[in-house]
């Protein structure tokens, strides 16, 4: 027996007509409200919640008029139930409640949620799959590869993933498969990095560079003494003479080179070039097509409008890569550096960096810096100068060219070559002298340099 013998409707109702589970006659799945009848409001206006009687408070024993009697069906099965004088036995007077949701109803809702849990799980695993057949982004840098004789198509696919072309093997080698694909001429070919698998067949398809056809290849970070000197070593038909020419040819000059500027520093661009037999000694024909590689990668990266957000010029923004480019030794590290060099000019504080010093004093890279070399006057010592230095130093590469236009967040300002986390060229930046302190000590006690 309830405690409380005026159940509202949120109380399990002690009357027959309830709806409770055990309920033979109406089951699980009606449930019924009693409305209030006149003999408790006078009219509706009088029931201000115009649902139900407000139950006057529980006494320790029901009146007798609502003692509870037992009533029971032909079966033999009974209820227990309250002789209420107030108790109306008219089904008119009932109000239906909604019904509670039904078992088919529930098994929709659960196969909606598997259905869409497996949808979920499809569209990120075809995302994956999509990535490894063609990457985000364009194309990167060319690469020459050489397919050797009686190399099998698993052997090629090794051969681009190892060399960056293709980003999983196995993708690669099943798409062939799928495409029922030939077998393929072994020779000299030119691919890109990070190309789609069906770029990568369709040069593999159209069959390897004609013999008479030379590749060359300079890497990023190059000087222009530097570059000169591997054109020689590749290309044995090329003169110094010529090649200097070519460089000094007013003719053959970047849009975002600033007048009065007479250097191609930083602006021929580092990359994979094929030289036909009839122009192995057209220096300044090479000269002209790295130039204008260089004009093709900076408009791909909007250096335009995303220099110009940044409050630099494009030719600046090129000096700063050029930087990033001698800086960074562990890629990760470009755009933290990026983050160094703007916060430091913003400040107005020197960039103290030593590739230029370097540069000043016509040292190579890695060579031993003296006390005299940082004090040696030039424009290009950012150690003694704030601001950027008048050229870039070296040419950059597409990765310092994207870091220098897009910076990482951060107050970094300062950075020490310390194996950071144990990874070899990595970089520890910091914000306040005392933690680049910290960092200098470290990278003196592993002679790293500093």
């Amino acid at each position: 027996m309830t405690d409380n013998p005026y159940p509202d409707e949120t109380s399990r109702s002690p009357y027959p007509d309830s709806g409770e589970a055990d309920d033979p006659i109406l089951g699980p799945d009606r449930t019924y409200r009693h409305k209030p009848s006149a003999s408790v409001f006078e009219s509706e206006s009088d029931n201000p919640s115009s649902q139900i009687a407000v139950a006057p408070p529980a006494t320790s024993s029901p009146p007798a008029s609502r003692r509870p009697v037992r009533r029971g069906f032909d079966d033999g099965s009974s209820w227990e139930q309250y002789d209420d004088a107030d108790y109306d036995d008219d089904p008119a007077d009932w109000q239906d409640l909604p019904r509670r949701s039904s078992f088919l109803f529930r098994l929709a809702v659960s196969a909606v949620v598997v259905v869409v849990s497996f949808l979920t799980i499809g569209t990120v695993l075809t995302g994956w799959m999509n990535d490894q057949l063609d990457p985000p982004g364009p194309p990167g840098e060319s690469i020459v590869i050489e397919i050797p004789v009686g190399a099998t198509t698993n052997d090629i696919a090794s051969i681009l993933d190892d060399s960056g072309v293709v980003t999983k093997s196995w993708v690669f080698r099943y798409y062939l498969r799928y495409k029922d694909a030939p077998e393929f001429q072994a020779g000299v070919y030119e691919f890109q990095e990070d190309m789609a698998v069906w770029e990568a067949r369709e040069v593999l398809e159209a069959g390897p560079a004609p013999a008479d056809l030379t590749f060359v290849t300079f890497v990023e970070g190059l000087r222009l003494e530097q570059l000169e000197q591997s054109m020689l070593d590749q290309l044995p038909d090329f003169s110094s003479a010529e090649i200097q020419a070519a460089f000094a040819d007013p003719t053959i000059r970047p849009a975002i080179v600033p007048p009065g500027v007479n250097t191609l520093e930083g602006v021929v661009f580092p990359a994979t070039y094929d030289v036909p037999e009839e122009f192995a000694s057209d220096e300044a024909g090479l000269v002209r097509r790295m130039v204008s590689q260089f004009e093709a990668v900076a408009d791909e990266l909007g250096i335009e409008e995303r220099s110009a957000a940044l409050g630099i010029t494009p030719y600046e923004a090129v000096i700063i890569a050029s930087l990033i480019e001698e800086e960074a030794a562990y890629a990760p590290d470009r755009v933290k550096i990026a983050r160094v060099i703007y916060n430091r000019l913003a400040a107005g504080e020197p960039l103290g960096i030593d590739a230029t010093v370097l540069y000043a004093v016509g040292k190579d890279p890695g060579d031993t810096i003296f006390q005299s070399d940082l004090d040696f006057d030039s424009p290009y010592n950012t150690r003694l100068n704030a601001g950027i230095p008048p050229t870039p130093i070296a040419a950059p590469g597409r990765d310092s060219l994207e870091a220098a236009l897009n910076p990482a967040d951060g107050d970094f300002f300062f950075y020490a070559l310390t194996n950071e986390g144990g990874v070899v060229g990595a970089h520890t930046f910091s914000v306040t002298q005392s933690e680049h302190d910290a960092a200098v000590a470290e990278c003196r006690a592993q002679d790293l340099g500093c």
